[in-house]
């Protein structure tokens, strides 16, 4: 006998699509540049992958990434703005410098920061949906807490969607997983209802940057690959939002022989199968720059997940849906 509708396990895909702006605090940009490189190849595999194996998924996109270039980019930011912490590098900052000191690179080095042709490929494809990222990938956390200047931050964001894309956006995923109550209230009032929250576990819990000790890294790395710590994957409310939470992290290979890539792989449809026995909402998540390097390789390593959440689909079992229709669902 199949379970009723209501109670089929849900499959939900998130990615945060970022470009260079989601790793701009911490890592160079001669460092990083094959991956950001090779998500020009990445998010058009990632949407024909989807689409044989009957997957929605959402995108959680930077707003910044939508603009043509850096002028475009400071011209759609907010006036009131989030701020980085001293110590933290400022997009807005790196904008205007990039602006009046342009590097060498021409297209390529544009390419690196601004997508929207990539992202209209993605609104243009069935079944996928298109979210907030923040506009300018600050962390609530690493700035200085500020409800306003997040609501603002995310107005900007849907205002340059809706403009370049024609799409206004109303799921939402915090940069870096960063948010309060107080974040997640002025989210809704920014028109977001829907928000991908964490596990539950405590090493995954929102944490300034600053506050990202060893310890917590170690156990994240443990538990993909060996039960650590018991999480909640539950569709809820927190602060008048919808909470989509987060249920693994997809790690991509570090190096073609990585070899915690077959265990990880085997959490993952284990607990895809315990997932939809229960009825409940398993949650993966990753970025298009996690394919930008060993392309083929991450694939297959998808593919194999997106098999198993296919056995269960035709089983009757679990349903993929966005998490724009997973907040549906659980309304």
């Amino acid at each position: 006998m199949l379970p009723e509708p209501s109670l089929r396990a849900r499959f939900v895909i998130s990615l945060d699509f970022e470009l260079y702006w989601g790793v701009l605090d911490g890592t160079e940009l001669r460092d990083y540049a094959d991956h950001l490189d090779g998500v020009r190849d990445a998010v058009p595999a990632l949407l024909e992958t989807f689409a044989s194996h009957r997957i929605d998924a959402t995108w959680a996109t930077v707003g910044m990434l939508l603009a043509e270039d850096f002028d475009e980019a400071l011209e759609a930011a907010p006036s009131y703005r989030m701020l980085p912490k001293s110590g933290h590098r400022c997009p807005y900052r790196y904008a205007s410098l990039e602006r009046v000191m342009p590097r060498a690179g021409g297209i390529t080095h544009r390419r690196r920061h601004f997508a929207r042709d990539l992202a209209r490929h993605i609104v243009s494809t069935p079944g996928q949906e298109l979210a907030c990222h923040g506009y300018a990938h600050i962390g609530y956390l690493d700035a200085r807490p500020d409800p306003d200047a997040l609501r603002a931050d995310l107005l900007a964001m849907r205002a340059i969607a809706s403009r370049t894309l024609g799409v206004s956006p109303t799921s939402l995923v915090f940069p870096r997983n960063q948010f309060d109550d107080a974040a997640i209230a002025a989210s809704v009032d920014a028109g977001f209802p829907v928000h991908r929250g964490t596990s539950g576990k405590s090493f995954e819990a929102p944490a300034a940057k600053e506050d990202e000790r060893g310890t917590r890294r170690l156990l994240r790395g443990l538990d993909a690959i060996a039960d650590v710590a018991a999480g909640t994957r539950t569709v809820g409310r927190r602060a008048g939002s919808i909470d989509v939470p987060g249920s693994r992290f997809f790690r991509p290979l570090r190096g073609v022989l990585d070899p915690f890539g077959e265990l990880e792989l085997r959490r993952i449809e284990r607990e895809l199968r315990a997932v939809s026995e229960t009825g409940g909402v398993y949650h993966l998540w990753f970025h298009p720059h996690n394919f930008g390097r060993n392309l083929r390789p991450n694939l297959a390593r998808l593919e194999r997940i997106l098999q198993v959440a296919g056995e269960l689909r035709e089983a009757g079992r679990m349903t993929s849906v966005t998490m724009r229709d997973a907040a549906k669902d659980a309304a």
